[in-house]
């Protein structure tokens, strides 16, 4: 129960993340313009600085399963930024590609996938987006709750992807087919 470290004052956090070795934390924060993610070590030493375009916020933040990539979602506080997930090499704070989605939150991806959860909701639930993190493309899309989804997580694996829904239901999917 004791403190490790602690970081701040963050002007507005938006997202916390571990690496899978559990040796970096990521943390997304929205400051008085723009958005960033400070990446820190177990000592909460800041190792590098990621800075969003202007205007841009950052909703969620993952490390890809081996810990080369940072994954983020981008949303802006004026309709010039696009709403993207955005791949980061975070060593050399690039942008590696973008994926035009209007996802809402990204979670951890296992070696070859991404799932967003999609921002808009429609008369048929929120939707599920699978993306191929090598290439940015779309490998399927799952509807099936009739309400929002709360919560959505990947198997180590990437064979299956669980998603849960104040409608009741947690559903497993196989989250290349659908």
């Amino acid at each position: 129960g004791e403190e490790a470290f602690a970081v701040g004052p963050l002007s507005w956090p938006d997202g916390v993340a571990w690496s899978a070795d559990g040796q970096l934390l990521a943390t997304a924060e929205a400051g008085d313009h723009d958005g960033r993610v400070t990446i820190r070590d177990t000592s909460g030493r800041e190792v590098t600085v990621l800075e969003e375009e202007p205007g841009a916020r950052i909703g969620s933040v993952a490390f890809s399963a081996d810990g080369e990539w940072l994954i983020t979602t981008r949303f802006g506080r004026e309709r010039s930024v696009t709403p993207q997930v955005v791949i980061w090499d975070w060593r050399n704070g690039e942008i590696e590609w973008p994926i035009n989605t209007d996802a809402a939150a990204a979670v951890p991806s296992t070696p070859a996938l991404i799932a967003t959860l999609r921002a808009e909701r429609t008369a048929d639930g929120q939707a599920v987006d699978v993306w191929d993190q090598d290439t940015g493309r779309r490998v399927s899309t799952l509807m099936g709750h009739s309400g929002d989804v709360h919560d959505l997580g990947l198997s180590a694996d990437g064979s299956r992807l669980a998603t849960a829904s104040p409608d009741g239901t947690a559903r497993v999917w196989d989250p290349r087919t659908g």
